[in-house]
């Protein structure tokens, strides 16, 4: 008897083993798109990162949201990407339009929606193709650190 139980419970674990690696194998499988992914890095929480194109033209905006959990201020100098061949960051002005920034700052505590507000990150001159759904990665250079990104491609004409 104490043999036939000893059995059941050796099956039983190998059935939970065998669960177990397909369940973390669908997880490791399954992608969820850079724009719907919290990316946290020493108190710095960039989310919703996306890039608005329309197909054809060589500009595009890269979209997403920034947060300073850190204990001071956050300077954001520049952004990086190999499929552009610059990004600046512009601040639109009333009766000015948009005008070319150096830097950006981000107070403690503060949340910067660069989807939603007068803040822009333009990525000018496309140097391959993309299209809807691709994932582009950046990297956000603070003063005192750097924060990589990925952002999905969302297009404004199909």
């Amino acid at each position: 008897m104490f043999h036939y139980a000893r059995r059941a419970v050796n099956v039983l674990s190998n059935v939970i083993v065998i669960l177990a690696s397909i369940a973390l194998i669908f997880f490791l499988n399954s992608t969820a798109s850079a724009d719907e992914v919290t990316e946290t890095y020493d108190g710095i929480i960039v989310e919703q990162a996306f890039v608005q194109t329309n197909l054809g033209i060589p500009n595009s905006q890269l979209r997403l949201k920034i947060s300073n959990l850190t204990s001071g201020d956050l300077t954001l100098t520049s952004i990086s990407t190999e499929w552009f061949e610059e990004a600046k960051i512009l601040v639109r002005m009333p009766g000015k339009g948009l005008i070319e920034v150096d830097t950006l700052s981000i107070l403690q505590e503060e949340t910067l929606e660069l989807d939603t507000s007068h803040l822009v990150i333009e990525l000018r001159n496309l140097k391959r193709a993309i299209k809807k759904g691709d994932k582009i990665e950046f990297e956000l250079f603070f003063a005192n650190q750097t924060v990589p990104v990925l952002a999905d491609v969302h297009t404004l004409n199909s």
